[in-house]
């Protein structure tokens, strides 16, 4: 009896497939989109848009400031006045130092081009029509802001398709990705009820940024993120990305909101569930200690 009963474990565990989905976490994000990332470390000094608040291109949607970058550029431009003036003396005297004074010219122009660039970039100004995203914002006022720090997103929200992430280690799962109607997604806003999906895509590279800081341990989500990272939004390790297309109607209009969280259950192929689980540990074991 013993032995029948052993036999019958081993047959569940490594012959008899059972079904099993992926469940990925992502987020509600617009088709047309623009995120804003600060090009200078700059204090945040105005915000005359509020977040959700509708905005026009080119509208402004903050103010910065950063002194040091107003004395650069006189810095730079005191340079240039006495480099012209030492090169007008060595065109009449000094033919030698011409070559030398004009790189030199060149070389300044070149930095009082970038730093005028910067500072214009203190003025953060909407690329595109849209709504401006921008929850946390408002907690940097009159604070430093590090450069290539999010300052936030203009979205159309006309247009919604959920991301959702896809770990390395799952992505041998899905060498073809099913049906959208056999996989069922979940929005925060409504758990209870799963959304009429019309087409699944997965992206053909990987990349390490998530899509939204919500999805990362810091906010909250299930995704590792790299304790280097303030801004909490790149991955410990680099993912697939799959786009997943709504059928027409099948988004709730109070649900249609750029960045809510929900999870993409994903069907893959019957396996038993000791080749399952003996897959998972060779995982494991070459993720911590490369074997």
């Amino acid at each position: 009896a013993m032995g029948g009963i052993v036999l019958a474990l081993w047959a569940l565990l490594f012959l008899l497939p059972l079904p099993h989905a992926l469940r990925l976490p992502g987020v509600l994000e617009a088709r047309q989109s623009s995120p804003i990332y600060l090009q200078t470390a700059a204090r945040l000094r105005e915000m005359p848009v509020r977040h959700g608040q509708r905005v026009k291109k080119g509208e402004l949607l903050a103010r910065f400031d950063n002194p040091e970058l107003s004395l650069q550029l006189d810095l730079v431009n005191g340079q240039i006045v006495e480099t012209r003036a030492q090169l007008g003396l060595a065109l009449s005297g000094t033919p030698a130092e011409i070559g030398p004074l004009q790189a030199r010219l060149d070389a300044l122009a070149a930095r009082r081009v970038e730093t005028e660039k910067l500072l214009a970039s203190l003025e953060v100004r909407a690329p595109q029509d849209g709504e401006w995203v921008a929850p946390t914002l408002h907690e940097r006022l009159d604070a430093w802001v590090d450069r290539a720090q999010a300052v936030g997103e203009v979205v159309d929200r006309s247009a919604l398709r959920f991301a959702a992430v896809l770990p390395q280690a799952d992505a041998a799962e899905l060498s073809a990705l099913p049906a959208a109607a056999q996989s069922e997604l979940r929005l925060a806003g409504r758990r209870g009820e799963a959304l009429n999906l019309a087409s699944l895509r997965m992206v053909p590279y990987q990349r390490q940024r998530l899509m939204s800081p919500s999805l990362g341990f810091g906010g909250g989500g299930d995704v590792a993120i790299r304790p280097d990272d303030s801004s909490g939004t790149t991955a410990a390790e680099a993912f697939f990305e799959i786009q997943a297309e709504f059928a027409p109607g099948a988004l709730p209009r109070d649900l249609a909101m750029h960045g809510m969280s929900g999870v993409l259950r994903v069907p893959v192929a019957a396996r038993p569930l000791g080749s399952r689980m003996w897959a998972g540990l060779q995982q494991l074991l070459q993720h911590r200690y490369g074997l």
